[in-house]
């Protein structure tokens, strides 16, 4: 029993030094969420506001994932009066480190008689009985107490009091411990505090403190869900169709969104994470010192000029801060800061982030924003729609609660929109039928987020479909089903045209055509009501339409033809396209066969055929003189061969009668060949000097030749 009296102590005593520090003399009430704006991109803005008091820090949490974003955007405004003095917020340090830098350690479970071991030579008021004792803690001793056959654990309380020496008490006999010393009690009110944070160890606290009372207003950004859109459309085909839209909001905050304003933005602003939170070191070089020899002490002469010193608003004034006239430094030159005196005289309205101006009471939800653009027409989904640059905004004109970790549905839009049911064909999507559909014209005035969409043909449940983001008086198709009755084929036949163009330039004829593409579409309409059908055909690059009925529509990749079937017709419908194409020949690889074929098909006049006529007689006479120098190489190199074999003979003869004789032979042989080369040498300088001639003909004449017709 003793030892659950102990340890209860222990509890009282960690409680009740809380008590005695003066910045928690008043535990701090969060400002409540007033305003949630929720964007596309994962992006929440937030708002809140409330009363806060001079010197009580107001408390703010949020999970540790989310404090870079808190670090960048937190803005903090005090309207009424006063300042925020200072913003603090949890270290980055593990638990273990933040409470290793304290000198006593409340985690051994040890109670209240471990918890005085570490702090023995404190200065205390003990609580014995009615008995007040004052003095400095020295030991705490356990000891044994009791029977032998029922002993049990006492400890016992060692003081030095004022003036009364040395007494011990039963520490089961102290009601209270308070100790004198302010610091300790903070810092056992700063280890309570760590403690009671290990139950959450995600969240961080951020402290706000102002220095005067009044209503603080802070806004940040922080992550959170993307808001969703879903729609629902009823088709009749007496009424334009109506158009139901509901936005699914998500708050996995740890705190309930209760009575807040809250918004719905389309659009996807730029966002960024950058770590903030976590400390970040810059590494610097090492400088070693230099050693100098030592001088011996100097002397220097007084100026003989003495200047008064500066007084003390001089050298504020040359640091570049300015009085306020109150004492107090209002703020540096050319700084982002602006300290105000708290006169309304003397303050300008303050501004948040998003541009609402301080003239609103405290009392009021959230900041008003006086460059608001003038309300658009009020739907019956209860919602406010405002265009902000490239962005759009859906205001729920009512306040929205939405518990901690739930969900909602949200009308945002309820309205009826300009729209007709139709068929569309794309043979990517679907070969043999086309895809029943909503040619949307959205009319409603408003920016529809993308998201599904229901159709409801009637009464009765008819498909569903994915509709992209669409401004105000955008037009949209949107496919839901399948349209059984109606069958498409289509059938494609290409040919090229006969040359429209002819161009000769530096040696070359250039033939010009092109080639056509035709595409037929059989739709065959079953069923017992007329349709209008949107074939869409994929657009090649370089390719043009030709004779063929213009489109409704042009997209980018996609040319959109109309055609309006009636009950239980088949249409066919054409599509004509033609492609530029062309054809080279060198004019010195024609032959011919070429110049006949041209001839035949008529892609030649006369002149270009006059002068491709001469053309290939240059190139026969170059052809013949080509073969007459191959024929002189080929004589001589036989003469050169046969006097080889002549010269080797030689080298076997003799020196007598016969022999001689048959040298004298073979050695008139040789004369004889050398008269042969000698002609056949001039002969093919012959050749070789009239080739060149002709050829330069031809290379004139292919060069400075040039035109260009229509055949």
């Amino acid at each position: 029993m003793r030892n659950r009296i102990v340890v209860v102590l222990a509890c009282a005593v960690v409680s009740g030094l809380a008590l005695t520090n003066p910045a928690r003399a008043q535990d701090p009430s969060p400002i409540p969420i007033r305003r949630v704006v929720l964007y596309k991109h994962g992006v929440g803005y937030f708002e809140r506001s409330g009363p806060a008091k001079s010197g009580v820090p107001v408390e703010l949490r949020f999970r540790a994932g989310q404090m870079n974003d808190v670090l960048k955007s937190l803005t903090t405004i005090m309207r009424g009066g006063g300042h925020v003095s200072a913003i603090a917020y949890d270290s980055t340090k593990t638990i273990d480190r933040l409470l290793g830098e304290f000198s006593f350690d409340l985690r051994k479970d040890e109670g209240l008689p471990g918890l005085l071991r570490q702090l023995r030579g404190s200065r205390l008021d003990l609580q014995v009985g009615s008995q007040t004792v004052s003095g400095s803690l020295l030991a705490v001793e356990k000891r044994m107490e009791g029977p032998p056959e029922n002993r049990i654990e006492t400890y016992r309380i060692t003081v030095m009091t004022d003036g009364l020496g040395i007494q011990s008490f039963n520490l089961a006999d102290v009601q209270s411990v308070k100790f004198k010393e302010e610091a300790l009690n903070k810092d056992l009110a700063r280890y309570a505090e760590i403690l009671s944070s290990t139950h959450k160890r995600d969240e961080k606290i951020v402290r706000i403190q102002a220095d005067a009372d009044g209503d603080l207003f802070a806004a940040y950004t922080v992550e959170v869900p993307v808001w969703k859109a879903s729609y629902r459309v009823v088709l009749d085909e007496k009424k334009q169709p109506l158009l139901q839209g509901w936005a699914i909001v998500d708050n996995t905050e740890e705190e309930d969104w209760n009575n807040v304003q809250l918004s719905l933005v389309s659009g996807l602003p730029v966002s960024f994470v950058m770590n903030l939170y976590d400390p970040r070191y810059k590494r610097r070089p090492a400088i070693e010192i230099e050693e100098e020899v030592s001088v011996n002490p100097q002397t220097h002469e007084e100026s003989l000029e003495r200047k008064p010193a500066s007084a003390p608003a001089e050298k504020a004034a040359a640091l570049g801060y300015v009085g306020d006239g109150g004492g107090r430094t209002a703020k540096r030159r050319g700084g982002a800061a602006n300290a105000t005196s708290g006169k309304a005289g003397d303050r300008d309205k303050l501004k948040d982030a998003s541009g609402f101006e301080d003239d609103a009471t405290a009392s009021e939800l959230s900041m008003t924003a006086a460059d608001m653009r003038e309300q658009l027409e009020q739907q019956s989904a209860q919602t406010i729609a405002s265009e902000v640059g490239d962005l759009f905004e859906y205001k729920i004109d009512h306040p929205i609660t939405i518990q901690r970790n739930r969900s909602a549905m949200i009308p945002i839009v309820n309205s009826t929109f300009e729209g007709e049911r139709v068929s569309i064909y794309n043979p990517a999507m679907r070969k043999d039928n086309p895809l029943a559909a909503l040619k949307m014209k959205n009319s409603t005035g408003l920016t529809l987020e993308g998201g599904p969409l229901t159709i409801l043909e009637g009464a009765t449940y008819a498909g569903e479909a994915i509709m992209t983001t669409t401004k105000a008086n955008e037009e949209r198709f949107i496919s839901y089903a399948v349209d059984l009755g109606v069958k498409i084929a289509m059938e494609s036949q290409s040919q090229p045209e006969r040359v429209h163009l002819v161009q000769i330039y530096r040696g070359n004829l250039f033939t010009h055509y092109k080639l056509v593409t035709t595409t037929t579409y059989t739709i065959a309409n079953k069923d017992d009501q007329p349709r209008k059908v949107y074939l869409e055909h994929s657009k090649k690059p370089d390719w043009n339409l030709r004779d063929t009925t213009a489109p409704v529509e042009t997209t980018e990749h996609l040319y959109r033809f109309l055609v309006e079937v009636k009950a239980g017709e088949t249409v066919k419908f054409p599509v004509k396209e033609e492609h530029a194409e062309s054809s080279t020949y060198g004019l010195s690889n024609m032959t011919d066969e070429n110049l006949q074929l041209f001839i035949q098909q008529r892609i030649l006049n006369d002149d270009v055929g006059k002068v491709l006529r001469k053309v290939l007689d240059l190139k026969g006479q170059i052809s013949s003189l080509d073969q007459q120098m191959a024929r002189s190489a080929q004589g001589k190199a036989q003469i050169f061969q046969d006097q080889e074999r002549l010269r080797q003979n030689m080298t076997s003869l003799r020196d007598n009668a016969d022999e001689r004789s048959l040298r004298a032979k073979y050695v008139k042989k040789l004369e004889e060949g050398e008269a042969r080369i000698a002609a056949l040498d001039e002969a093919f300088a012959a050749l070789q000097s009239q080739r060149v001639d002709v050829q330069k003909q031809l290379d004139d004449l292919l060069a400075n030749y040039g035109t260009e017709y229509r055949p």
